[in-house]
């Protein structure tokens, strides 16, 4: 299956977890992929494409500056970091004792900058039990249950809106969706449902992640969930793509294609290291 992930305007990272469920599976096994990225090497190797190469990719000036600049914005970040929030808080989103100390005794090195930077983990994995990859008999169908979560280590310097985008082989349906959003400093009756938006009933969906709640020090720390797949009759495999969209600036658009290699999304502007498809899973 060939994947093409491209982002409207401006997205600085593109995570792809791929499930390729041939079969009936005979057995429970939880199978999981899990992908871990770290958002300053990450735009750091945006930068390095320099000021031509992004403006023929399609971003605009002010988009190329903040990228060209994202060190001295990252210093920023810190010293905000440093200003806004209590050690208990800094320990709730993920940072060490040796993390908190330099926020406080900030030094502006790159070996501050990137152990203070933000990693986002992300995990995709098909149910057990009833919920794994299986055809029904009596009802005649080929259903599957898979889960997801995604967790940010530290806060991201870029807190604007990120997208979750599920898309699926041809001929299945979601036959339900959840994700909740937990957002940091802890505020009771906060964590929200996010609701799915869907571009085709033909196999695609994506969750918004508004980066901030509350107010801009309430942030997005993690979200979970799980997808409810379905088909008619008795289908040998199945195959799922969870894409993590971490978004800086612009609003993006989201379009569904469809080949003889199965499902795929389309972005726009891209670069080569969008391209990323995690591993797959064959039972």
């Amino acid at each position: 299956m060939k994947l093409h992930v491209r982002m409207n305007r401006f997205v600085i990272l593109l995570v792809v977890l791929s499930f390729l469920l041939p079969s009936v599976a005979a057995d429970n096994t939880v199978r999981e992929n899990t992908y871990v990225i770290n958002e300053y090497q990450y735009v750091s190797e945006l930068s390095l494409l320099g000021h031509d190469t992004l403006k023929e990719m399609g971003y605009a000036e002010s988009e190329i500056e903040d990228i060209m600049s994202y060190k001295e914005g990252f210093k920023t970040h810190v010293l905000m970091l440093n200003k806004t929030y209590t050690d208990d808080e800094l320990l709730s989103f993920g940072y060490t004792d040796d993390d908190i100390r330099l926020i406080r005794n900030y030094d502006g090195t790159y070996r501050s900058d990137a152990q203070l930077a933000a990693n986002l983990t992300i995990r995709q994995w098909i149910g057990s039990g009833s919920e794994r990859f299986m055809y029904n008999s009596t009802s005649n169908k080929t259903t599957a249950t898979v889960y997801f979560d995604f967790t940010w280590t530290r806060i991201p310097y870029w807190t604007f809106e990120d997208k979750l985008v599920f898309v699926w082989s041809d001929g299945y349906r979601y036959n339900a969706t959840n994700c909740t959003l937990n957002y940091l400093p802890y505020v009771s009756n906060w964590p929200r449902n996010a609701s799915p938006t869907t571009l085709s009933d033909l196999g695609c969906f994506y969750y918004s992640l508004p980066m901030r709640g509350l107010t801009d020090s309430h942030i997005l720390n993690n979200g979970s969930g799980s997808v409810q797949l379905w088909n008619n009759g008795q289908y040998p495999d199945l195959v799922l793509n969870m894409y993590y969209g971490h978004k800086l600036l612009s609003p993006s658009s989201i379009s569904l294609n469809f080949n003889l290699l199965g499902p795929s999304v389309s972005f726009s502007p891209s670069y080569a290291i969008d391209y990323i498809n995690v591993y797959k899973v064959y039972s």
